[in-house]
């Protein structure tokens, strides 16, 4: 079998670190899109005023060359686009024969208000005055402290919890 065979879970797990990416001067209530189609991603919030991520990104593959190319590809991005900020793993740049997970670490400013969308993975939210959106279609998720509105709209879950919400939860 090769790896075009769309059997994306063979091969050998390769792992690669997502150096932190730094958004500067975002404020402190900036609106933060995250998009990470697969792989668990944590978000607190923090006295700060910019926006940090960092990571790893795990790639299957039969061979190392062809990891260390999905990796190019899947390059961990946090750009302004307007007022908005997104953060985004580019998994879709790996095509479908590509198992990636990107697991994610995020620091938002704690007025922000967040975004969240995926297919797979655990969502953990912490500490943020802002509105939360979980769109996801199947994911664990954990939310604590939030000041805002909080809405989840996941298919399949293992766990939905959310504790200390401020605001409405919309399920």
């Amino acid at each position: 079998l090769t790896q075009t065979t769309g059997l994306p879970w063979i091969g050998e797990s390769h792992e690669f670190p997502y150096a932190e990416q730094k958004l500067a001067a975002a404020g402190k209530t900036p609106r933060v899109l995250i998009e990470n189609l697969r792989g668990d991603t944590r978000i607190m919030g923090a006295d700060i005023e910019e926006v940090r991520a960092s990571g790893r990104l795990n790639v299957r593959a039969y061979q190392l060359d062809d990891a260390e190319k999905v990796n190019q590809q899947c390059k961990l991005e946090v750009v302004r686009q307007g007022d908005l900020i997104v953060i985004r793993s580019n998994q879709e740049r790996a095509g479908s024969s590509t198992k990636v997970d990107a697991n994610l670490e995020v620091t938002v400013p704690r007025g922000a208000t967040v975004e969240m969308r995926g297919r797979y993975g655990d969502w953990e939210v912490g500490d943020i005055a802002g509105a939360l959106t979980v769109d996801s279609e199947n994911a664990g998720v954990r939310i604590t402290n939030v000041g805002g509105a909080v809405r989840v709209n996941t298919r399949a879950s293992d766990i939905v919890r959310v504790t200390n919400a401020k605001s409405t939860v919309e399920l």
